[in-house]
C-alpha cells in the first residue's frame, strides 16, 4: 500500500488543503481520521464535509473525525435534529438561502416592471 499526504496551510486557521491517496480497504475511515488529524495539526477548528447526506456515512465520518464535523445540507438530507444525533456539530446551507432570495427579488422586480 502506498500512501502520501501533504498539508498546505494557507494563512487562515480554518482553511487547510489535504491531499491523500490510500487504496486500502479501510481507506474511507482511515482517510477521515488522518485528514481530520492533519486539519487539527494545522490549526483548523472543524472538518467541513460538503455533500454528506447518507445517515450511516454521516455517523461514520463524525465518529472518525477528531474535529467537530460541519456538513452542508441540501435536499434530500436528514433534518437538523437527526444530524445532531448523528454527531454533526455545525450545519451550513451553502448558497440555497441566497439563491432563494435572489429568485424572490427577480420575481418581485418582474412583477413591478411588467405591464399588466
Amino acid at each position: 500500500m502506498r500512501t502520501s499526504s501533504r498539508v498546505t496551510y494557507r494563512g487562515a486557521p480554518n482553511w487547510v488543503r489535504v491531499e491523500k491517496k490510500d487504496s486500502s480497504p479501510c481507506a474511507p475511515r482511515n482517510r477521515v481520521a488522518s485528514v481530520g488529524m492533519a486539519y487539527a495539526d494545522a490549526g483548523a477548528s472543524g472538518l467541513f464535509v460538503p455533500g454528506l447526506a447518507d445517515e450511516a456515512l454521516v455517523a461514520r465520518v463524525c465518529g472518525a473525525s477528531p474535529l467537530p464535523v460541519n456538513v452542508m445540507v441540501a435536499s434530500p438530507a436528514p433534518d437538523l435534529a437527526r444530524l445532531a444525533v448523528l454527531g454533526v456539530a455545525r450545519v451550513s446551507f451553502g448558497p440555497v438561502p441566497y439563491l432563494a432570495a435572489m429568485a424572490a427579488l427577480r420575481e418581485a422586480a418582474r412583477a413591478l416592471y411588467q405591464p399588466g
